[in-house]
């Protein structure tokens, strides 16, 4: 995974460029991770929602599960957009 440092405003416009708000596509992306095995917890950790439980806050290590689950979907990911 590779973080992308954009502001805010920056995200919105490339957004609005296409008359998509982020909400959607964030959407998707979720519903794609969970379509391809990934566990619900680690697609909110992805998408950077917080953990509900003290013990997914605290015991799973969030950080290499998502790089997994990550990699395992990526390929999918990329052939849809290729």
């Amino acid at each position: 995974m590779k973080r992308i440092n954009l502001s805010r405003k920056e995200i919105i416009n490339r957004f609005c460029r296409f008359s998509l708000p982020a909400k959607y596509p964030r959407k998707w992306n979720y519903n794609f991770l969970i379509l391809n095995g990934v566990l619900e917890s680690v697609a909110d950790f992805i998408q950077g929602r917080a953990s509900i439980t003290f013990g997914s806050m605290h015991y799973l290590a969030k950080v290499e599960q998502a790089s997994k689950w990550y990699s395992r979907v990526v390929d999918r990911l990329i052939e849809l957009f290729s």
